[in-house]
This record gives structure tokens, sequence and C-alpha cells, in this order.
């Protein structure tokens, strides 16, 4: 009795810990969606240790991120495509850590029901996360 209990006791402990093993630690973006007319605005804002951890850049090289953020990130309206526009970089800084994308898609139509794909995870790892806030003020009203 007291050997099964030990073999359960001992095989319970490993399965706890190599659970709590298993999940390495993550990325996290974090992502502001705001939805006026038939433009649907993206900014992303990520560490900068995380950009260039997904590819290798120099400081000149950041204002390629935006293209490599509108290739993994695709918004549609009403079930259909918007098209990203160029967007814009704010690398990182002396007194700021992080970087900030802003990317404009253009909707043929100011959108009823709005998509979301996010993914940033090809690029900076299958443990990177996006945060994102949506902001609509024409979607809804509280009554």
């Amino acid at each position: 009795m007291i050997k099964q209990t030990t073999t359960a006791l001992i095989l319970s402990l490993t399965v706890l810990i190599g659970s709590a093993q298993a999940h390495t630690a993550g990325s996290t973006g974090y992502a502001v969606v705001t939805v006026f007319g038939q433009t649907v605005r993206y900014v992303l804002t990520l560490p900068a240790d995380v950009v260039r951890s997904g590819k290798p850049m120099s400081a000149d090289e950041f204002s390629d991120l935006a293209g490599l953020v509108a290739q993994h990130i695709a918004i549609g309206a009403n079930d259909a495509a918007c098209a990203s526009t160029p967007g814009t970089v704010q690398p990182p800084s002396p007194t700021r850590t992080t970087v900030v994308v802003t990317l404009d898609y253009a909707c043929a139509a100011a959108p009823r029901i709005l998509s979301l794909t996010d993914n940033m995870f090809d690029v900076f790892g299958p443990d990177h996360h996006t945060l994102v806030t949506v902001q609509w003020p024409s979607c809804c009203s509280n009554r």
C-alpha cells in the first residue's frame, strides 16, 4: 500500500513539474484598432528587443517594419479585404524602448462587420501574442 501511494505521489509530482515547465515566456505586442469611416487604423507597439529578435535590423532598417506588419495583419470589412497603405514607424529612442508601427487600411465601405487576422507569430515566434483594443465610435451607442 505504501509503495503504491509513493509511486502515485512521484508520478503526480512528475506530471505537475513537467507541465509547469512546458510554457516558455513569450512576447507581447499592444495594438489599438480605430475605425473611422472607410479607414481602419492599426497602431502596434512592440518592445524594441522583440522586433530585433524577429529580424535583426539596424536603427535605419526599422522603416521596413511597416511593410512586414502589413504582410502579417489582415483587416476586413463586411467580408471584403481592406488594403493597407504605406505605414509609418517610430523607432526606439533613448527615452522610449518601444517601436510604434501605424498602418491605415482602406476599405471599400464603412465597416459594419470588422475582421482582423494577426499572424505576427510567424515573425516573432509561436509564443508571440498581441493584445488589441478596438475603438469604433460610430459602431455602437449606449442607449
